[in-house]
C-alpha cells in the first residue's frame, strides 16, 4: 500500500493539543517516532505519550546534515550503534542544551512544561520512514529476537532431549508419549550415551562417577543392550509403560514408572543404587569398568559391570561380573577378595625360596625361620659343619588364602618335618651329632597387593 500525501496545508503539527493521527497530520513526520511525536523511547524527563512538536527549522542548536537532523557528532545508523532512549539525551533536563545547542537554549521542554516555541519554519519534509523511525524499529526487532530465543531456551528447559550430553551424537528427541521416553532411554543405553539417557529422567542424579560413555562402552562390550522392544502408549494419564530387550543374552521383561512433566514424559527412575559398604575393604582398590571406588554408595545405569582390584594377584572372585538390567533391578552384591591362581602360584614360589633360604643357613637358630635348636653347656657345635634339611614336599598342597580382616595379605599353613646334622664335642669329646628330626606346624604370609611378594614365617 502506498504512502498517502501530505496536504498541502493543516493544522500547525507543532500544537501540544493535537492528538496523533489527525486527518491533517503529515505521515512520516521527520524526527517524529513511530506513535511516540518527537518522544525518543525512554526519555527520562518526558511524561511517557507527551506530544511534543519538532523544533522549527532555523531553531538554535539544530544542523541538517546529508544524513538527517542530529546535533553534531550525533548521526545514528539503522542497526548499529546505540538506540534512541539508552543512555542520556541532550536537552532531556531543565538548562540542558538542545542538540548541538548551547546550555539554556532551546531543546526538548522539561519536565510538564509546555512545548518550545519554534522558529517561523518547518523543517523539509522527505520520503519514506524516518531514520530514527528506522533505529527505534531495529531496536525493537533485536528485543523481539531476544525474547522469542530466551522463551525457546526456557521452554526446553527440564525436556528430555537425547544427545545434549558431552560426546553424544544422538539426534534431540523430545518424549511427547510415554513409550517414547521408554524407547529414547533405552536406545540411548544401547548406543553408549549416558547423557542421552539420563535427560529422560525426572531427576538427575548427585554422583555421576559411573554414569559416562567410557563406562557404558565397556558395558556394552560383555553384554550389549538389543531387541529393545517398546510397545506405543498413547495415554496422556499413563504412568507405566511395559518393555522388553535384551542385555547381552539375559532376556528382561520390565515396567518403567513415567510421568508427564509439561508437554513431555520422563521417567521416574533411570538408573539404580548399589551399596557396597559390606564388600568393599580399606587395603584393596576396587574398580567398576575400570573406574575406581571411593564410596560405599554408587549410581550406575543398567548394564554389565566388571569389578575388579587393579592387582595382579588379588581379584573379586566368580561373580565379580554384575548385571544390572533395570533402574528397577535390585541385584545383591556378593563380591569377595580373592587370590587368583597367579596370586596363588606367586605365593607358593616366595615361600620356597624363603624356606630355602632358612635351610642353607648354618646357624642352630636361624633367625625368621620356623625351626631351631638350643645346645647344652657342655656341647659346642661347629657352624660351617650345619646342615638344615626340610624332607618330603609340603607344598605339594599348600593353598594360600587372603585374610579376612585384612585382604591385601595371604596366608597359608602346612605342616612341615626338618632334620639337622652337625659337628662338635661334647665334655671336650670331638663327635658328630646325632641326626635331630624336628617337626613343626608353620604359618606363613605374605602382603600380596605387591607384585613382587615375600613371605615370612611364623611358629
Amino acid at each position: 500500500m502506498s504512502n498517502p500525501q501530505p496536504p498541502s496545508s493543516g493544522p500547525d503539527p507543532r500544537q501540544p493539543n493535537q492528538p496523533y493521527g489527525q486527518p491533517n497530520q503529515p505521515y512520516g513526520q521527520p524526527n517524529q517516532p513511530y506513535g511516540q511525536p518527537s518522544q525518543p523511547y525512554g526519555q527520562p524527563n518526558q511524561p511517557y505519550g507527551q506530544p511534543v512538536p519538532p523544533p522549527a527549522q532555523g531553531q538554535p542548536g539544530w544542523s541538517q546534515g546529508a544524513g538527517g537532523y542530529g546535533g553534531a557528532g550525533y548521526n545514528p545508523i539503522p542497526g548499529g550503534g546505540p538506540i534512541p532512549g539508552s543512555g542520556p539525551i541532550p536537552g532531556s533536563g531543565p538548562g540542558a542544551p538542545g542538540p548541538g545547542g548551547p546550555a539554556g537554549g532551546p531543546g526538548y521542554p522539561p519536565y510538564g512544561g509546555a512545548p518550545q516555541p519554534g522558529g517561523p519554519g518547518q523543517p523539509p519534509k522527505k520520503s519514506g520512514v524516518p531514520k530514527i523511525a528506522i533505529i527505534v524499529g531495529a531496536g525493537v526487532l533485536a528485543l523481539i529476537l531476544i525474547i522469542v530465543g530466551a522463551f525457546a531456551l526456557f521452554s526446553r528447559a527440564g525436556k528430555p532431549v537425547a544427545g545434549e550430553g558431552p560426546g553424544s551424537s544422538a539426534p534431540a528427541a523430545e518424549a511427547t508419549k510415554a513409550s517414547d521416553a521408554v524407547k529414547g532411554y533405552l536406545d540411548a543405553l544401547a548406543a553408549g550415551q549416558a547423557e542421552a539417557a539420563l535427560a529422560f529422567g525426572k531427576d538427575q542424579p548427585a554422583d555421576k562417577t559411573f554414569l559416562t560413555d567410557a563406562v557404558l562402552a565397556d558395558s556394552l562390550k560383555r553384554a550389549p543392550i538389543t531387541d529393545i522392544n517398546v510397545p506405543e502408549v498413547t495415554d496422556e494419564n499413563a504412568y507405566e509403560v511395559a518393555a522388553t530387550y535384551k542385555i547381552g543374552d539375559q532376556q528382561v521383561n520390565e515396567t518403567f514408572y513415567v510421568s508427564k512433566e509439561g508437554d513431555t514424559f520422563q521417567l521416574g527412575d533411570t538408573t539404580q543404587d548399589v551399596n557396597l559398604g559390606s564388600v568393599r575393604s580399606n587395603t584393596v582398590p576396587m574398580l567398576i569398568n575400570g573406574v575406581n571406588v571411593t564410596t560405599d554408595k554408587i549410581t550406575l545405569l543398567p548394564g554389565s559391570y566388571a569389578v575388579t582390584s587393579g592387582l595382579t594377584n588379588i581379584d573379586y572372585g566368580a561373580k565379580s561380573t554384575v548385571v544390572i538390567k533395570s533402574p528397577q533391578d535390585y541385584v545383591p552384591i556378593e563380591l569377595t577378595p580373592t587370590l587368583t591362581k597367579a596370586g596363588s602360584q606367586a605365593f607358593v614360589k616366595a615361600a620356597k625360596s624363603a624356606m630355602a633360604a632358612c635351610v642353607a643357613k648354618k646357624e642352630l637358630a636361624p633367625k625368621g625361620c620356623p625351626f631351631a635348636l638350643t645346645k647344652k653347656s657342655s656341647q659346642k657345635v661347629t657352624a660351617s659343619t650345619i646342615q638344615w634339611k626340610l624332607t618330603g614336599n609340603p607344598w605339594a598342597n599348600l593353598k594360600p588364602r587372603l585374610d579376612y580382616q585384612n585382604p591385601a595379605t595371604a596366608t597359608a599353613a602346612a605342616s612341615m618335618t626338618f632334620t639337622f646334622t652337625a659337628n662338635g664335642s661334647q665334655d671336650g669329646q670331638p663327635g658328630t651329632f646325632q641326626p635331630q628330626r624336628l617337626y613343626r606346624y608353620v604359618q606363613m604370609e605374605s602382603d600380596v597387593s605387591q607384585d613382587n611378594i615375600k613371605v615370612t614365617f611364623q611358629g
